[in-house]
């Protein structure tokens, strides 16, 4: 049961297309240093252990970036906004307890990692 599992999901990984950011390279550089400052508000535990999410499907409509996030015990659904205001939010226990107060869960952190790659690599392709 386990192997037909692990295949599925590594079927849809490999049929899994970021979202495109676009092109204004100015907008680009802004992003970037929205994740970054968002990376920099986590808290090392929770940064330590981004690497056991696994996102699932991520979207990118301009003014937000949110994903199906695969955390240990369940698929969660965070999301990071870019405008009008910066800000995050996700639906894991975590953040519903602390994340106002203390700052973004793992599934935000990881959300955002992966964001900050993609505009790494746009802002390289554009040079």
């Amino acid at each position: 049961m386990q192997d037909s599992i692990t295949r599925v999901a590594s079927r849809f990984m490999a049929a899994f297309t970021p979202p495109d950011p676009g092109d204004d390279e100015n907008e680009l550089k802004v992003q970037l240093a929205l994740m970054r400052r968002l990376k920099a508000r986590g808290e090392a535990r929770r940064l330590g252990r981004t690497s056991d999410i696994k996102i699932l499907e991520m979207r990118y409509d301009g003014d937000r970036v949110w994903s199906k996030a695969q955390g240990v015990t369940d698929v969660y659904h965070p999301w990071i906004t870019l405008r009008p205001s910066p800000g995050h939010h996700c639906d894991c226990p975590d953040w519903q307890q602390n994340g106002r107060r203390v700052g973004p869960c793992k599934h935000v952190l990881r959300l955002g990692e992966e964001w900050e790659e993609i505009l790494i690599d746009k802002l390289s392709r554009l040079d």
